[in-house]
């Protein structure tokens, strides 16, 4: 029997692990044109496309979108014509753009290197996916009722610093 260089344990499991989590494989909705290498928000997910997709690929054409938290560089025409800054939270528009604009928009990281779109480019980090999840709420007004007004307004800004809730 050949020796092993490492010990192998084998632990029975009904669950098959069946990826790390760094990707994930989605049907493209009909028509939808992918680009390898651009970012796409498809079925709850959001990442950068491993491969290219035309308009004319048959119903339920699949490709795969990288999900893992890195730092991405991009200067394509997804970056919406505003200047990002070092720092500030990164957001998905429903019209597939991203942007530092909060309001109505998925929240999908942060820019590490700022700079001006669409010409770009920028830097950021994609947000875990649980955080990419999130899209920005309406703003909320502060409450008036007693007695509970402090901690609701102290819960509120802790809300708004996180980009939960719009300012």
């Amino acid at each position: 029997m050949a020796e092993r260089p490492v010990p192998v344990t084998t632990i029975p499991s009904r669950i098959a692990k069946i990826s790390d989590g760094r990707s994930v494989v989605v049907t493209v909705p009909t028509a939808m044109l992918i680009e390898a290498g651009r970012f796409y928000a498809i079925g709850g997910h959001f990442g950068a496309a491993f491969f290219a997709v035309p308009t004319t690929a048959p119903a339920g054409t699949l490709t795969t979108l990288n999900l893992e938290q890195a730092e991405y560089t991009i200067a394509t025409p997804q970056l919406a014509s505003v200047a990002f800054v070092s720092g500030q939270l990164v957001y998905w528009t429903p019209g597939n753009l991203l942007t530092n604009v909060a309001t109505g928009n998925r929240l999908v990281g942060r820019c590490t290197v700022g700079g001006a779109g669409p010409a770009g480019p920028i830097q950021f980090v994609l947000s875990d996916a649980a955080t990419s999840l999130l899209t920005q709420a309406t703003a909320q007004a502060n409450s008036g009722a007693a007695p509970t007004q402090v901690e609701f307004n102290a819960l509120l800004d802790r809300l708004r610093a996180a980009g939960v809730i719009a300012t």
